[in-house]
């Protein structure tokens, strides 16, 4: 979220015109900040198999000028689990008195690592093997990747915008 004093941006004569600025900041979003960002957003999920689609929208007001990216589609809830995390949960087999099988521990895909994404490999499971009837799961750790594009992106994005609004003060 980014606030911006339309004062600090003076226009070479007259008042500002801030119909000017609005056109600008509409044109900036629509040419350069909401096609980076959402490409920003499908690199992190380029290599999942179930593909998460993104939408963007502005909000430009007279005290901030935002931008919010969700996700659409069937597998949006698969981005929602794997960035914001899950509760811890217990897990039972569907055929009833047939154990689960399946290995401790899960080397993940993907993890945000100061402000950047690491690849990690395929994502894989390791350790020994085990059977059991009833597994409390202890929840998946949040990653958080809004938080670390939005802490990418930041500087681009205030750039863009004041970019936009030196545009419309030029404009009388």
């Amino acid at each position: 979220m980014a606030r911006i004093a339309f004062e600090e941006i003076s226009p070479r004569r007259g008042y500002p015109d801030f119909d000017a600025y609005i056109q600008e900041l509409e044109k900036a979003f629509a040419n350069k900040i909401k096609p980076e960002l959402l490409k920003l957003f499908e690199l992190r999920v380029a290599r999942w198999k179930h593909k998460v689609d993104f939408r963007a929208v502005k909000r430009i007001t007279p005290l901030e000028v935002s931008v919010y990216v969700y996700p659409t589609g069937p597998n949006k809830e698969i981005w929602l689990w794997v960035s914001g995390g899950t509760r811890a949960h217990t897990i039972i087999p569907r055929v009833a008195g047939v154990p689960m099988r399946f290995r401790k521990t899960y080397l993940p895909r993907t993890q945000p690592h100061g402000g950047g994404q690491r690849f990690g490999g395929p994502g894989r499971s390791v350790g020994p093997w085990v059977a059991t009837k009833k597994v409390d799961h202890p929840g998946i750790a949040p990653r958080e990747f809004e938080k670390s594009i939005a802490q990418n992106y930041r500087t681009r994005f205030m750039m863009h915008v004041f970019q936009a609004a030196r545009l419309g003060a030029r404009r009388l």
